[in-house]
């Protein structure tokens, strides 16, 4: 009993802080994400996700995301930004590219690879916005990238790879640019305007497996909602929030549905 309760004390306390807004320190020094989410990345190359005789198959950035058997190339990016200790206001945690898409396009931080020359820790969208890698380095002819959920010449062996594109390769969709320059920001004032969509009860601006699991812990009465939550969490507009909800969330959250209700 006293274990189950100690447990409990730690997601609230977990799950509280993340409703707290927090004013952004403009005078923060500035950190080399790209850098940082690089050097995560070139240590898992040569990982490779398990297979099984069903034609199933396990990693372990969607099984720290929530997804075990899921496609994990752009759970391998939250993952090895969650690692480098980058803030979602920079790089967003999403499991399917459509969210990744939405997030950088809210932003204008959607790059046209004809237009835009993209840098170390950048994200790279490929094959019609299926499929999303790191930029690794540019050359004058190519990109360089490192890649999860990446397969081999034959199609095979899916794992973390390194592979490169002509900057105007067909396969390239378009650029995330890393928001890691703190310069670009309004820095007129300490605080930041903060912008909440439907669905987003931990109010980090995406739609995610997170805001679902916060969901399941309020239907389980483990923590505790006010109204303006409640009312972000009310997706199918009933005035409750209940397992519907969280239903949305999820199949958005994994691009199966293009809109909510």
């Amino acid at each position: 009993m006293y274990k189950k309760l100690s447990v409990s004390f730690i997601l609230v306390f977990f799950i509280t802080n993340m409703f707290i807004v927090k004013p952004t320190d403009t005078s923060a020094t500035i950190f080399n994400y790209g850098e940082s989410i690089i050097s995560v990345a070139k240590n898992e190359i040569g990982y490779f996700e398990t297979t099984y005789d069903d034609g199933s198959f396990y990693s372990k950035y969607g099984d720290w995301y929530g997804y075990p058997n899921g496609a994990w190339c752009a759970m391998f990016i939250s993952w090895c930004a969650n690692k480098s200790n980058i803030p979602e206001t920079v790089l967003p945690k999403f499991a399917s590219c459509s969210k990744g898409k939405e997030w950088f396009i809210r932003r204008d931080l959607w790059k046209n690879k004809e237009s835009y020359i993209p840098k170390m820790g950048d994200l790279i969208f490929l094959n019609n916005c299926t499929h999303v890698g790191l930029v690794e380095y540019i050359d004058e002819n190519n990109v360089y990238t490192i890649e999860g959920n990446s397969c081999d010449e034959n199609g095979e062996n899916y794992g973390v790879r390194q592979k490169s594109y002509s900057l105007h390769s067909n396969k390239i969709t378009a650029y995330g640019k890393l928001n890691d320059n703190l310069n670009e920001q309004n820095t007129s004032t300490s605080k930041r305007e903060e912008v909440y969509y439907l669905g987003d009860v931990n109010m980090d601006g995406i739609l995610d497996i997170t805001d679902v699991r916060i969901i399941q812990l309020y239907l389980a009465k483990s923590i505790v909602m006010d109204d303006s939550i409640i009312n972000l969490g009310d997706i199918n507009n009933d005035s409750a929030i209940n397992i519907i909800d969280s239903k949305l969330i999820s199949k958005y959250s994994l691009g199966i549905i293009s809109e909510l209700p």
